[in-house]
């Protein structure tokens, strides 16, 4: 089921005009968001409900102070690699509910379509 969703994905991306390594570059990172909205909502490592530190860049959810590098938590560089490797025109839409899709990207003529 999974390898099924992985390879209509990268099918669907590469008829919108997006080359198989960017396609694989925001499915990581769909996958890596996905991973951390699951341990947000069981309160798995890196959160610490009740303790822990809150993120100076984004304010989302309470980390261990050693999941906070310089460049942000594991949520923040996430959403920056996927912002980065997003084609030109096209949006990104994250949701934290891991019951759903985290990652949606919007091509230019409107379609959504689910990377992680």
């Amino acid at each position: 089921m999974i390898h099924r969703h992985r390879e209509e994905t990268i099918h669907t991306l590469a008829r919108h005009g997006v080359n198989l390594a960017t396609a694989r570059g925001l499915l990581r990172c769909g996958t890596t968001l996905h991973r951390l909205a699951e341990a947000d909502c069981n309160g798995d490592w890196p959160y610490a409900k009740g303790g822990g530190e809150l993120c100076p860049k984004c304010s989302h959810g309470y980390f261990h102070a050693s999941a906070i590098k310089r460049n942000g938590c594991p949520h923040c560089r996430a959403v920056k690699m996927a912002e980065t490797l997003c084609p030109e025109g096209w949006r990104l839409e994250v949701q934290g509910d891991p019951r759903g899709r985290v990652l949606y990207i919007v091509a230019p003529n409107g379609t959504e379509i689910t990377v992680g």
